[in-house]
């Protein structure tokens, strides 16, 4: 007798480790790459998954939640810059 599945598909995320000294590195690769865009988080958009998740998890995964008034201004400076603010 055959299992009857349904198709399931996922992602996979590869964990790696970027050394310390070279994280700012890094993270200005990412900003200069056109492939990668900043994913932002309002608290109005976003109501539902701003309510499920735990204040700490929310801090720590979601940080532009907190950010919600000054994004125009982080949008608008460099990337040089802005690798700096990335994960503080």
């Amino acid at each position: 007798m055959e299992l009857r599945m349904k198709y399931h598909y996922s992602y996979f995320i590869y964990p790696y480790v970027v050394k310390e000294n070279r994280y700012r590195k890094y993270i200005q690769g990412l900003l200069k790459n056109s492939k990668c865009t900043l994913k932002t988080f309002e608290k109005r958009k976003n109501f539902s998954m701003y309510n499920y998740f735990l204040p700490t998890i929310r801090n720590f995964m979601f940080r532009s939640f907190e950010f919600a008034g000054n994004m125009r201004k982080f949008e608008n400076i460099r990337s040089r810059i802005k690798s700096q603010y990335a994960f503080i």
